[in-house]
Formats: C-alpha cells, structure tokens, sequence
C-alpha cells in the first residue's frame, strides 16, 4: 500500500504515513533525501540554487500519487504533486487526454476542498504560510498541483 500524504490546513506541513519527517518550508534537502530515499527516487539539479527531488510510491486522496520537492539554496521551498487516476491497462508511456487532465484536476480539487476546508472555484487557495494549486498547465498540456510556501522570514 503507497504511503499517504495529506497537508496541514494550518500550517501547510505535509505529513506522509509510515515516515516521520514533515515536509514544511526551511527544511534541509539532505534530511528529506534521508528519510525518503527508501522510496522510488529521482533528482534534478539545475546548477542556480534550486533543485528538486522527485518520489514515487505515495498516494493522495487513496490514489497513487508522485511528489517533488523543489528546494533553494537547500532549503525546501515548494512541493508539487501528480494523480494517477488512469486505468491500469493504460499505456504508462502515453501522455494524459485533456479530458484525463480535467478529471485529475477535479479529483485532486475534491481532495483538497476536503482536507483544506476552502472551494478552490479558481483553482487556487491562499493561506498564512503559502498558497495551494490544481490547475491545467496550458504551456505544459498537463495537470499540476502544488504547494508554496511564504518566503521564510
């Protein structure tokens, strides 16, 4: 069973089952790389300051999911996510329909309306400590969600 991830709706923390580090803003690249490397992993490394972690095996809202850590300077700054909601006999190589897209929006829209208490109408949210996105990335033709946190002070 894909390890779980939800977001605090006060803080914007984001807890994933079976690990005990939170994913929050500040946070070291090197301690997420620790407590998550056991899952399957990836790293980018765009040579400016900002790089990224990308994991598989998770789930979000009970549907495999896959997350990415983007940090600057080593500290974590965003976090995106993608839902998997195709059938199983679809091609993994293929790239998602629009319409696949929409769906994804719209589930991952649910979810966060559910745990994060707000109607995310337009696709975005903003909180205290950052902002929260589902939305069709028309320059990219995919679905994309995500967390930013503030600026650290």
């Amino acid at each position: 069973m894909p390890h779980e991830f939800t977001i605090d709706p006060h803080t914007g923390a984001i807890y994933i089952t079976g690990f005990s580090l939170v994913l929050r803003a500040g946070v070291a690249q090197p301690d997420v790389f620790a407590a998550l490397s056991t899952l399957p992993w990836s790293h980018a490394d765009h040579g400016n300051g900002y790089e990224w972690l990308n994991f598989e095996g998770l789930s979000f809202g009970g549907q495999p999911a896959d997350l990415s850590v983007s940090f600057h300077q080593g500290l974590l700054r965003e976090v995106g996510w993608g839902v998997d909601l195709r059938p199983a006999s679809a091609d993994p190589s293929s790239w998602p329909s629009r319409k696949e897209c929409d769906q994804e929006i719209a589930f991952v829209r649910g979810v966060l309306r559910d745990v994060l208490s707000r109607p995310f109408t337009s696709g975005q949210e903003r909180f205290p400590w950052g902002e929260v996105w589902s939305l069709f990335d028309e320059r990219g033709g995919f679905a994309c969600a995500g967390l930013r946190y503030d600026p650290l002070t």
